[in-house]
Formats: C-alpha cells, sequence, structure tokens
C-alpha cells in the first residue's frame, strides 16, 4: 500500500491490478481495498473504477459501492451506463432507498430506452408504492417496451383502473 501512495499511473494500475487478484484468491478481498481505492482515485480510468466497484460489492461495502457506481458512471455510454444504473437501482432497493431505486431505474432507461429490466423495477417499485400517476406515466412512454413485459402491462392496467380508466385498462 505505501507504493501506491507514489507510483506513477502505470505502476499505480498494476498494483491496483496485482492487490486485487491477490486479495480475491486469498478469499480476503478487504485486504485490496485501500490499494484498489487508491488506484481509482488517482487514475480515474473505467478499469480502476470499475475494479473498484466489483471489490466493493465483494466485501459488501454498499455505501462505498454507490458512490463507486456514480464515479464509474461518467467513463459510460448508451447501454453499459444503464446497466451501471440499473445495478445502482437494485442496489438502493436492497438497501431500501425506494426513491434512490426508481431515479437509478429512470435514468437507465434514459440511456436505454429498451431495457426492460429496469422498466420492470421501475414498474414494481411504483405499483408497490401506489404511485400510479407515476407508474402510468413510466408505461406512456416506453409503450412499446411494455408491451413485452406481462408484469410490466399488468402493473400498468392496475394503475390505470385504480385512476378511473377503466376503457384505457380493457
Amino acid at each position: 500500500t505505501r507504493e501506491a501512495e507514489t507510483a506513477p499511473p502505470d505502476r499505480l494500475a498494476a498494483c491496483g491490478a496485482e492487490a486485487l487478484a491477490r486479495a480475491l484468491a486469498s478469499g480476503d478481498p478487504e485486504r485490496a481495498v485501500p490499494v484498489v481505492e487508491r488506484w481509482s482515485e488517482r487514475a480515474r480510468t473505467r478499469e480502476a473504477r470499475e475494479a473498484f466497484a466489483m471489490l466493493l460489492e465483494e466485501c459488501g461495502r454498499t455505501e462505498e459501492l454507490a458512490e463507486a457506481l456514480d464515479a464509474l458512471a461518467s467513463h459510460l455510454e448508451g447501454p453499459a451506463r444503464a446497466a451501471n444504473r440499473r445495478r445502482l437501482g437494485y442496489l438502493h432497493a436492497a438497501e431500501g432507498r425506494s426513491d434512490a431505486a426508481i431515479a437509478a431505474w429512470r435514468e437507465a432507461l434514459a440511456h436505454d430506452p429498451e431495457d426492460l429490466a429496469s422498466l420492470g423495477a421501475a414498474a414494481e417499485a411504483l405499483a408497490e408504492a401506489a404511485r400510479d400517476a407515476e407508474l402510468i406515466e413510466l408505461c406512456d412512454a416506453h409503450a412499446a417496451t411494455a408491451a413485452h413485459a406481462p408484469t410490466v402491462e399488468a402493473h400498468y392496467a392496475l394503475a390505470l383502473e385504480r385512476a378511473g380508466r377503466h376503457e384505457d385498462a380493457a
């Protein structure tokens, strides 16, 4: 870890990757956190950010993982960024942060409008919270994708019923 504090970027990347591989092989991923974190902070590359996020997930450090996924997002585009945001949504949902989860899934859909998993997760969360107007708006905006998801369609129909739009629900 001392070398990671002063190493040039290429050596830091090698140290980070080596520390990660050794820690994972040993069954003690926590040992690599300081080195990989330093690598991620100093290098600010996609590779370093992905390695750090993977390590934090392996260690079960969910609060830090959310921050790492946010830092990684700027290195991603399109479906890769959508997958990152979807992963963040699931993380927030598992921690009981429904509003943050829904926001992450909406962001995933902004990067990949056909992301069926994010649409389904957002629809489920909105249905559970009885946020019918938002659910209807979400499904209307992604009607083509929702048509391929029976669960999303069921939530949509129920929200339409509760909103008094019986003919639309049929």
